[in-house]
């Protein structure tokens, strides 16, 4: 295997891997005119139909099993006015819950402090400062305070800026760093400079998290794979990237019903690469699925584009659920607009906003008692039940159809 001793600038800098510096590689998926971002929508219609727009290709290191859009673009991306927040689904709150409680359990995060890195508008933050009586640093440009967190102002501080070394003096016993990684133009650079803050606190814990690909690609649907990332994180490459970086890993497992995957990891004397067979093995039983995975999509589309049809002939009054990733990605990918002008969604930082590409005005669901649609399309598979019972509760009788 071929590698080189590259900058860890840009992803797949110079046509090598940002994680090992291998040469070897796997195409495998490309798509033109994507929405650069689902995070961010657009008060006009007309702003939405000019949103950033990107390509992707992306790519399998043979080596490593690291998978990298080699089209990525970093500067499309924004983080001022982002809003993916999910904390009004009573699903995804049990989630954060569950997850403070278990890390306040597994590593003793009792009156400690807690440091988070793209911490959003402070929900998991604030979680699980509250549940383990601990202080927290969060930071993130993007951050307004949302309320209710049980905890005094005192005990977090919000930084709206991104996180770097001139804020070295902030420490954590707990540094955490979820769904940011994969948005960034180096990844490795980024977690390397975490390890080299976090200094010689042999007690201290990292957890990162980032959405699991191995649900995405899995579903075999194109609106799963959207711009913003551009870096997935299979789990052998995920723990490659952290012992690179100088950390012992504890743990790396799938979580919130398999949408996400996260890895645990606490300080190591020198980075380090073991399980290089193992790894290898992974890697290449991963390239056999990939391979199929452009055809596939190409058959979803097909598929989608032929029921879009038939709905048009009969006149179908369809309306998706849910207008994050899935939804604008759904939208975009089949160029769907008059046929749907409305998604619902229950963030009230996206009702009245339009989606990116397609124009799509966010509507809550209560709207749905005056549409009376015939058709709801559930964009993420994991919200299924809840969506569902949301709808029973207004009274509306649609059919269902889950992406």
């Amino acid at each position: 295997m071929e590698t080189r001793n590259v900058d860890d600038g840009t992803l797949w800098g110079e046509g090598v891997c940002t994680l090992c510096n291998a040469t070897e590689f796997l195409s495998f998926f490309e798509a033109k005119g994507i929405p650069a971002q689902d995070g961010v929508l657009w008060p006009t219609h007309e702003e939405a139909m000019n949103a950033p727009r990107g390509n992707i290709s992306l790519s399998l290191c043979l080596n490593c099993g690291y998978v990298g859009n080699r089209l990525f673009q970093p500067d499309l991306l924004r983080f001022v006015g982002y809003n993916v927040s999910l904390e009004h689904s009573p699903l995804y709150q049990n989630f954060i819950k569950t997850l403070a409680s278990r890390l306040i359990e597994r590593y003793d995060l009792r009156e400690k402090v807690i440091l988070e890195v793209g911490c959003g508008n402070g929900f998991f933050l604030k979680t699980i400062c509250a549940a383990g009586k601990n202080k927290g640093v969060g930071f993130d440009p993007s951050y307004v305070d949302a309320g209710g967190s049980g905890v005094s102002a005192q005990e977090i501080r919000f930084i709206k800026d991104f996180y770097s070394e001139r804020y070295a003096q902030y420490h954590g016993d707990l540094v955490c760093c979820r769904q940011v990684i994969d948005h960034l133009g180096s990844p490795k650079a980024f977690v390397k400079m975490i390890r080299r803050l976090m200094g010689d606190r042999r007690d201290a814990v990292a957890y990162f998290e980032v959405p699991n690909p191995e649900r995405r690609f899995q579903q075999l649907v194109p609106w799963n794979v959207g711009y913003e990332h551009g870096s997935w994180f299979f789990p052998e490459s995920f723990r490659t990237l952290f012992e690179l970086s100088g950390f012992d890993v504890r743990d790396v497992a799938a979580c919130h019903d398999g949408e996400y995957l996260g890895i645990e990891a606490v300080l190591a004397p020198t980075s380090n690469l073991a399980r290089g067979s193992a790894r290898r093995t992974a890697v290449l039983r991963l390239a056999e699925d990939l391979t199929t995975l452009s055809h596939r999509f190409r058959e979803t589309v097909s598929e989608w584009e032929e029921r879009l049809r038939k709905m048009k002939r009969e006149n179908t009054r369809a309306i998706p659920w849910g207008a994050g990733e899935r939804g604008i990605g759904f939208l975009s990918s089949l160029n769907i607009q008059e046929l749907m002008p409305f998604i619902v969604d229950i963030n009230p930082g996206r009702i009245g906003k339009y989606l990116p590409g397609t124009g799509q005005k966010v509507v809550p669901p209560e709207f749905l008692t005056e549409y009376k649609p015939d058709l709801i399309i559930v964009t993420n598979p994991t919200y299924e039940a809840e969506i569902r019972e949301q709808a029973r509760t207004l009274g509306v009788s649609s059919d269902f159809l889950v992406l």
